[in-house]
């Protein structure tokens, strides 16, 4: 089932991982899965499949947040947009 949360997860994941600069200035969090927006939207939805109950659609829903994550981060480097990287 997609809902609105599900929508939102790739965006909310390329935010936290490029544009706030957390993931640079906590040691903890110099690495995968936080400070790249594909891993962190693949992990949040798969969280939250879970939580909502994983179903055979659920599959199809963690991979299109993962791609969704890349999609935004290959937008901002095509615009050229400047984004927080470290």
């Amino acid at each position: 089932m997609v809902d609105h949360i599900t929508i939102l997860i790739p965006l909310v994941a390329f935010w936290f991982a490029n544009i706030t600069g957390i993931p640079q200035g906590v040691p903890a969090f110099k690495r995968k899965p936080f400070n790249c927006a594909k891993c962190l939207a693949f992990w949040v939805a798969l969280a939250y499949q879970i939580y909502s109950g994983f179903t055979l659609d659920s599959v199809w829903v963690i991979a299109l947040s993962s791609l969704g994550g890349y999609l935004w981060e290959v937008v901002f480097t095509k615009l050229r947009i400047s984004i927080n990287k470290g």
